[in-house]
């Protein structure tokens, strides 16, 4: 069987760095580690912790994007693999159970075009700063995840799968 699809996580793996983690730090007002402490626990799921963070985050959308954009390169192998996979007719895409909304133009930046995206959905305020969370991809069934990744997985293996 030949691999058609891949899904490559995004925090901590296709970027160097865990960008939630990075503006939760410079931008959160409010005690977001103790969040992650419950999740870590099994006290919370992650749709619970990303809403309560992203309500903490006190900074405009542009403040947020640059300070991503500044701090929180790509892993340095991940565009060399992404076009390596494409040469082969790999079809790649990301999952994210993060913010989401840096994913983009992260990979704007570092001149990879056109992947994929499966996270969940950053909603801003009248203001430009975080006014919510939307979880399209999370599982219809389990509400821990805000992006269930097990279905990100089944859905773009379905979509481009492997050839027997």
């Amino acid at each position: 069987m030949e691999v058609g699809a891949v899904v490559v996580d995004f925090d901590g793996t296709a970027c160097a760095h865990d960008v939630a983690e990075h503006l939760l730090q410079a931008f959160a007002l409010g005690d977001w580690e103790s969040l992650d402490e419950a999740w870590e626990r099994g006290a919370l799921g992650s749709q619970d912790v990303v809403a309560a963070q992203s309500a903490m985050l006190d900074a405009d959308r542009a403040s947020l994007l640059e300070f991503a954009l500044t701090h929180c390169e790509m892993d340095p192998t991940f565009a060399p693999f992404v076009t390596w996979a494409r040469a082969r007719g790999v079809e790649v895409a990301l999952a994210s159970d993060g913010f989401g909304f840096y994913i983009e133009p992260l990979l704007a930046a570092a001149g990879i075009p056109g992947l994929p995206v499966i996270t969940n959905e950053q909603v801003w305020n009248e203001r430009d700063r975080p006014g919510g969370m939307r979880f399209d991809n999370r599982h219809p069934e389990c509400v821990g995840c805000g992006t269930c990744k097990m279905q990100a997985v089944l859905g773009h293996r379905a979509r481009h799968g492997a050839e027997a």
